[in-house]
């Protein structure tokens, strides 16, 4: 189809008139915030501090002959299975109906099964015994994730959307700050930091699900239609992405390529800072502290990228602003591994701009995935299917890498791969029409 019959079928870009807010919806806006910030900083410390740093390390620990391939199977099989199960407990938690709400049981079902998960790591020795762990705990993630997402649809006014997406980022960000930081800690000891990681992954769910305002929960729930389907039927249509919402696909696209990118790069900190810059395993944890320490500071940059993007009424363009920084986060680790810079140097600076950057689109990415869904009332299945971009991104991030030091012999090449993929996300968000 050509760009003119494209932007003819796309050019009304009127958004539907809100459903007016449940009963003390508005004066709410500060729980949903902390709930946010609470359930990252948890959940991401747990995450990166396993994922990022203390799985790559016990691999290697273990005697896997190439722990690279580990992780990048690992990521791939975990791709597969959280994308399944996103998508389903997203939709589950549309239809479920309790006095707790439609999202808060799922909060606290899938930190247990995160907990118990990632508890489980210790026990393995051999790399399949950890992608079948990791694989397992993925359903537990997702099992919070996909309700969790569906919250700021349910329940946070339009015009409060990106305030409450900058609790997100900037819960992610510190989150994903603390998480290697932490990890690093434990490079010598990586048995209890597991231990450690594990519960932090589910305890951010448990503490969200009390966090939230319940009462607005049961009161969107209670007002929601209820489709009657049969049981075939409503599999059928859980499955089903959503269909005519070329603004809601082109988010996915963006969102996918830009968690894709990022993921290439923090999935092999720890490899990264040993192997490509040749640091000992002492002064690479000590960098990767450092470096966990300014990401968590400069995230905080979402605490003014959010609420400005309502006032302003704009979503792109801190997109935009936030893939320069990232780009020339991955392009400070090209001059530190060729020598143009000290190794330290370079990775500070790519600290900075990376949490400068990383905070700016997870301050507004949450709100921008709102603002195209198609459906209210089917949020949790439809932003399943968005988050499916974080999740396979993710997971093809690690994979991605580990093909090309497979291909390349060396981590070079990753780095330009990783900044054209972050471009072309941003150009699939500058094509939305119904945000500017």
């Amino acid at each position: 189809m050509s760009e003119t019959t494209s932007a003819s079928v796309e050019q009304p870009a009127q958004k539907p008139q809100q459903a007016p807010l449940a009963p003390g919806q508005t004066n709410k806006v500060g729980r949903y915030i902390a709930g946010y910030i609470a359930f990252w900083i948890f959940t991401a410390t747990g995450v990166t501090m396993v994922a990022n740093v203390l799985m790559p390390q016990f691999v290697k620990n273990i005697g896997a002959s190439n722990p690279a391939a580990v992780i990048g199977v690992a990521s791939s099989i975990a791709m597969i299975v959280a994308m399944v199960s996103n998508v389903v407990f997203g939709a589950i938690s549309d239809r479920t109906r309790t006095r707790f709400g439609r999202r808060a049981p799922w909060l606290v079902i899938g930190g247990i099964v995160s907990i118990v998960s990632f508890a489980l790591m210790p026990l393995q020795s051999s790399g399949a015994g950890v992608i079948a762990i990791y694989s397992l705990a993925q359903v537990g993630m997702n099992i919070m994730y996909a309700p969790f997402y569906a919250v700021l649809s349910d329940n946070v006014p339009e015009s409060r959307r990106g305030t409450v997406s900058m609790a997100n980022g900037l819960g992610n960000s510190i989150g994903c700050g603390i998480g290697p930081m932490l990890g690093s800690l434990f490079i010598g000891s990586v048995v209890p930091g597991l231990l450690i990681g594990a519960f932090l992954v589910g305890f951010g769910g448990v503490v969200a699900a009390f966090v939230f305002p319940n009462k607005n929960d049961v009161a969107v729930m209670n007002s929601a239609s209820r489709p009657e389907r049969t049981i075939p039927q409503q599999l059928l249509y859980t499955v089903t992405p959503p269909r005519h919402c070329p603004d809601f696909w082109k988010a996915f696209v963006g969102r996918t390529l830009i968690m894709l990118a990022v993921q290439m790069i923090s999935s092999y900190l720890l490899y990264l800072v040993q192997d490509f810059l040749h640091l000992p395993n002492t002064q690479a944890a000590a960098l990767i502290g450092t470096y966990s320490l300014i990401v968590t500071i400069t995230s905080f940059v979402t605490l003014i990228v959010g609420p400005l993007s309502d006032k302003l009424g704009r979503r792109k363009l801190p997109t935009y602003i936030a893939v320069i920084l990232i780009c020339g986060s991955f392009a400070s680790w090209i001059l530190g591994g060729t020598g143009i810079m000290s190794a330290t140097i370079a990775v500070i600076i790519a600290a900075v701009l990376y949490g400068a950057g990383y905070g700016t689109f997870t301050a507004i990415d949450q709100a921008l995935n709102v603002d195209v869904l198609p459906s209210k009332e089917d949020a949790g299945k439809d932003l399943g299917f968005i988050n499916v971009g974080t999740t396979a991104g993710m997971a093809a991030g690690a994979l991605l890498t580990s093909s090309l030091y497979s291909l390349s012999g060396g981590y070079m090449i990753v780095f330009p791969v990783a900044i054209a993929m972050v471009i072309i996300g941003a150009f699939a968000i500058s094509r939305i029409k119904v945000v500017k």
